[in-house]
């Protein structure tokens, strides 16, 4: 099962730096500091508000740093991370929200357990 997690979380991240070349690889003139300076700020954006689509936007340079093979600096913003957590509802604030995602992870694992048996 694990494996075929692993496998899911693999292809969107190869989804996710697809997208981002075709749109141009937006970050791809930036140097490392001013890359990571970036990347922090749209966390920190990112976190005050989730909803802040600029933001996500700038988060996806990500993408950058997988394909320079380098690590965004994610050690600088653990505050952030655990405000990001938090902002998300529990099970019991939202259970209509936490059942659409169970109900999504289990038809991607249905579809991919089929796809492997053929």
């Amino acid at each position: 099962m694990w494996k075929l997690i692993n496998s899911i979380i693999a292809e969107d991240n190869m989804e996710n730096i697809r997208q981002y070349i075709s749109r141009g690889r937006g970050f791809e003139h930036l140097n490392i500091e001013a890359l990571k300076q970036r990347w922090i700020s749209a966390f920190k954006a990112l976190a005050s508000d989730i909803e802040d689509y600029q933001a996500l936007y700038e988060y996806i340079a990500d993408a950058e740093f997988q394909l320079r093979k380098i690590e965004p600096p994610r050690d600088t913003v653990k505050a952030d991370t655990e405000k990001l957590i938090a902002a998300i509802p529990s099970k019991a604030e939202d259970p209509e929200s936490w059942a659409k995602v169970r109900q999504a992870i289990g038809g991607t694992l249905a579809n991919r357990e089929d796809e492997t048996h053929h």
